[in-house]
């Protein structure tokens, strides 16, 4: 013999199994896209950094050509140095 309440039981464990999924989620997808900004941050950041210590290295060589290749994330396109 089936109890009364019992169907409405499993639709709120099935509707609570809902909500946390969507939670756990939308969570996960704000924190891996927190992360991924802040790693396009630190690489711009490192980029900035490697590029002005070269830069003193080479002003100290006046008149010597170097060639240097930069490691950039796929969102720039180009630099502009002025």
């Amino acid at each position: 013999m089936k109890k009364r309440g019992q169907g409405v039981e499993h639709m709120v464990v099935y509707v609570m199994i809902a909500v946390v999924s969507i939670l756990v989620l939308t969570f996960g997808y704000k924190a891996f896209e927190g992360g991924k900004k802040q790693h396009q941050q630190s690489a711009l950041i490192n980029f900035e950094t490697n590029f002005n210590t070269d830069l003193e290295a080479i002003k100290r060589n006046i008149g010597s050509i170097v060639q240097k290749t930069y490691a950039l994330g796929p969102e720039i396109k180009e630099v502009c140095i002025q």
